[in-house]
């Protein structure tokens, strides 16, 4: 929210966990603003949290994606809209992802009063048109045709469906979990299988 709005954020009327929690979003703002533990972040899991508590789904988790999966519960799958907007730039050979017009977006959306279904449900499909963009450019400019699609927000089982249907459709190959698990799970058999690696190296010397 302070990234896309930066100090307008003061000006938005009509957002209730702004309203509600009005105190303690002018603190996380001077936080913002002097960049006191609030490092960025690069994690799709967080922009679950960002978005579920924007619609008042789910401020305050009891456990690791508790706001993704409410969030995923209440897509309205039949109503077929459009996605939000974002930018995708080149940088140093990485394709960087901009949501920020789809935070803007995703706003107007709640101020304007539309369904937390509906919201929800755009939220999803741009997340997917996103992937599906990114897959091809990469694709035209590495010639890889290969995608794995790993990770904690992979246990959505909306997101996982839906990206894989379109990335198939475009001819790629795509490579999901079966054995191991796709969250923090999967990462603690990776270090445990590099550790078990690194002794062995470490021994044969």
């Amino acid at each position: 929210m302070y990234e896309a709005y930066k100090e307008r954020i003061h000006k938005i009327d009509n957002l209730e966990v702004i309203n509600k929690r009005h105190e303690e979003v002018k603190v996380l703002i001077k936080m913002a603003e002097k960049s006191i533990n609030s490092p960025l972040s690069c994690s799709v899991g967080r922009l679950f949290d960002g978005v579920s508590s924007l619609l008042g789904v789910r401020e305050i988790v009891e456990y690791e994606g508790q706001a993704a999966i409410e969030l995923e519960q209440i897509i309205d799958e039949a109503d077929a809209i459009a996605s939000y907007s974002y930018e995708i730039v080149l940088a140093s050979s990485r394709y960087i992802v901009d949501i920020l017009p789809m935070i803007r977006e995703i706003v107007e959306d709640i101020i304007r009063g539309e369904k937390k279904s509906i919201i929800s449900k755009r939220f999803h499909d741009t997340l997917i048109t996103i992937c599906e963009d990114v897959c091809g450019r990469i694709r035209k400019q590495n010639k890889i045709n290969e995608v794995v699609l790993s990770g904690g927000v992979f246990q959505n089982k909306y997101l996982l469906k839906n990206i894989k249907e379109r990335l198939v459709s475009k001819k790629f190959k795509v490579y999901t979990h079966s054995k191991v698990p796709t969250n923090d799970g999967g990462i603690s058999l990776g270090q445990a299988v590099i550790g078990a690696f690194k002794y062995k190296q470490h021994s044969a010397i």
